[in-house]
């Protein structure tokens, strides 16, 4: 492959550093058989951030905010994904269109540049159930053969605890136990009875009263320099990387997707529950 770098602050065919650098460094894979000269009219077009706009139930938008000298000319060179190209319809640059720019994903297909700063997305009406399930439940005879039943019986009736000094251990945890409710709440594995699922869920929904409170140990705060919320025991000690570098927004922190999809679940059983007047929008 080859790969174009471009630097938005010296001249030159070439950088070479003897001291420390502040400024610009863009990368691009230049497709097979393109000119060389196929990124210079985007070079100096950078995203600095964005916004979400929702205009419908199914339409959206997304914002771009772009800065730099080639910007007005070329415009915003942005890669978008299959599935996104196909949302945004007529309006899209397609892998058919002249002079597209065409590369491949890692794992989603070709990507296809963009040179707008709002791509504006429609998407169809789902007619199909979603829930937390699999496709495919077990049948009656895995579920004996298995213990299922007694099993999860096991699991729920269990000490639940959740740990100190760690919100991402204890996310992997709420959904954990979330995740024996919702099997507890599953037919295939419980029948008819509700007994299982209703002590389930009050169990749970007394153990997560630290989360919804804030009084679990530490504490989360809201941090105002990049403006998110974060473990506060990096203010306590000091130390970059306490729970797996929560603190400083490392990949970690976005575990929070376990508080969220536990959240989720539990709000099937009770939609008005987790302290807010309707937690299932």
């Amino acid at each position: 492959k080859t790969r174009l770098v471009f630097s938005a602050n010296f001249p030159g065919s070439s950088l070479v550093a003897n001291k420390a650098f502040s400024g610009i460094l863009r990368a691009a894979i230049l497709p097979e058989n393109a000119d060389i000269t196929t990124y210079d009219k985007y070079a100096e077009c950078v995203v600095r951030g964005g916004t979400v706009s929702m205009d419908s139930r199914t339409q959206y938008a997304l914002h771009w905010e772009a800065e730099g000298s080639t910007c007005e000319a070329g415009g915003l060179l942005h890669f978008a994904l299959v599935h996104q190209v196909e949302a945004m319809g007529d309006a899209a640059i397609k892998t058919t269109s002249p002079g597209a720019i065409v590369l491949h994903s890692t794992t989603r297909g070709q990507m296809v540049g963009q040179t707008v700063t709002t791509w504006s997305f429609v998407e169809p009406e789902a007619d199909f159930q979603v829930d937390f399930f699999p496709s495919r439940k077990p049948n009656a005879w895995i579920v004996e053969e298995t213990d299922m039943l007694q099993t999860l019986e096991n699991d729920i009736t269990a000490n639940w605890t959740l740990e100190s000094n760690s919100w991402y251990f204890n996310g992997k945890l709420y959904q954990k136990y979330a995740s024996l409710c919702l099997m507890a709440s599953d037919d295939a594995v419980v029948g008819h009875n509700t007994t299982l699922l209703h002590y389930c869920v009050e169990k749970l929904e007394a153990l997560i009263e630290p989360i919804l409170n804030n009084t679990l140990s530490p504490p989360l705060v809201y941090e105002t320099l990049y403006g998110g919320i974060v473990t506060s025991l990096i203010f306590k000690t000091g130390g970059l990387y306490e729970d797996f570098g929560n603190g400083i927004y490392n990949d970690h922190h976005y575990h929070f997707g376990y508080y969220v999809t536990a959240s989720a679940m539990l709000s099937t059983w009770t939609p008005t529950g987790l302290g807010c007047p309707s937690s299932s929008t």
